[in-house]
């Protein structure tokens, strides 16, 4: 009888904790993505501050300047997702570790599927130099391939850029592989267009996105950094990393693709390049990783 109490008495505790748990709401990346980075907020909350905070993704669609904007009114977000920029940091208070590992700086490249060997040969940027990559006109990359020598074919409509390689007006497209084979899939289902995914190269260059929120909310990013530095140390991080993006790490960062390497000149200095234990790494069939940046 009393353990039957007990037990009761702590369903009880854990409902009324939850029920008075603060909400946090963040704005992340789209729909693919917000199921990891509301696992991963909430492991930070949780091993901050137990039971203390709900993570939840803004149900709105909206520019990201605009959410900018609303991060520092503390009207409807309380933090945001995004590149890791100077300016940024000047403007807001970064969490500086990056959530996503840098995989979004892993690119694969799209290719008319009568080019699937094109870059087959390719093993350095000077011969990557050589040819044209079609990118969306406000892409931040479009600065980081031109800084690098390379002249992107600039588009304003991102299905039309699909077009474009299908009518072979360029190249290849460089994409994050977190979307290159789902919309490689799509656009070739859905729009009978000869594209696929290029097996011989990968492009990288370190980039990073970090959570953001007002710089007047100091004791929201004091939570945020001591529940990051936490799940870090005790692996959690790293399962919750791989339970979301193990799939891509073996399809894309495992076997003997060669890697092209860019710089990036607006990463900001401060970002942990020296923890390689926050990045991924490229895995050769033979175990050798590659070094970082």
């Amino acid at each position: 009888m009393y353990t039957w109490v007990k037990c009761c008495i702590l369903a009880l505790l854990t409902v009324l904790q939850v029920c008075n748990a603060q909400e946090v709401v963040y704005r992340g990346l789209g729909e693919y993505r917000d199921s990891y980075h509301t696992e991963l907020l909430q492991a930070i909350l949780d091993s901050a501050k137990p039971g203390q905070f709900t993570a939840r993704s803004y149900p709105l669609s909206i520019p990201h300047q605009r959410a900018f904007e609303l991060l520092v009114t503390r009207t409807d977000l309380d933090i945001m997702i995004g590149y890791a920029t100077q300016e940024r940091l000047d403007s807001y208070h970064a969490i500086q570790i990056p959530i996503m590992k840098g995989l979004s700086g892993w690119r694969v490249a799209l290719v008319h599927e009568n080019n699937i060997n094109r870059f087959q040969n390719i093993s350095n940027l000077e011969q990557l130099r050589a040819f044209k990559p079609g990118m969306f006109h406000t892409w931040t990359d479009n600065k980081i391939f031109e800084h690098n020598g390379i002249e992107p074919v600039k588009g304003a409509h991102f299905v039309g850029l699909f077009r474009m390689l299908h009518k072979q007006r360029f190249d290849y497209f460089p994409m994050s592989i977190l979307e290159a084979a789902r919309e490689a899939e799509t656009f070739k289902k859905e729009y009978k267009l000869a594209i696929a995914v290029d097996p011989h190269i990968l492009i990288t260059y370190p980039v990073c996105f970090y959570f953001y929120v007002d710089k007047t909310n100091k004791d929201l990013a004091k939570v945020l950094n001591i529940g990051f530095e936490k799940i870090i140390s005790s692996g959690q991080f790293e399962q919750i990393f791989s339970k979301h993006h193990n799939h891509l790490l073996q399809k894309f960062l495992t076997g003997n693709r060669k890697i092209v390497r860019l710089a990036n000149p607006l990463l900001p200095v401060s970002v942990p390049l020296d923890r390689p234990e926050l990045w991924v790494h490229y895995q050769y069939s033979d175990s050798r990783p590659t070094t970082l940046y």
